[in-house]
């Protein structure tokens, strides 16, 4: 006897994965920064700001990390945050 050859029905929907296919010959899609659109001298002076908050030591099973404060909770009104972190700001 023969055996029929059954397609596989798939797994995902069609396009579950985004317009492009995994396998498209085409790069991810990105953005690239123009040259000079960052400053080092100034995102040096926001990481030194940065490097000065009071920061807590993690760690998990996975990472070890530094953890500060909410940056989200910044307000640039505050004269006390404006001054502690103006390049940041």
């Amino acid at each position: 006897k023969k055996s029929k050859s059954t397609k596989a029905k798939p797994v995902l929907a069609p396009g579950a994965l985004g317009a492009r296919p995994a396998l498209d010959p085409f790069p991810y899609p990105h953005v690239r920064a123009p040259p000079g659109l960052f400053d080092r001298r100034a995102l040096l002076a926001v990481r030194e700001e940065l490097a000065s908050l009071q920061r807590t030591f993690k760690e998990t099973d996975l990472f070890k990390v530094y953890q500060t404060g909410d940056l989200a909770n910044l307000d640039p009104a505050d004269p006390r945050h404006a001054a502690a972190l103006p390049r940041t700001m």
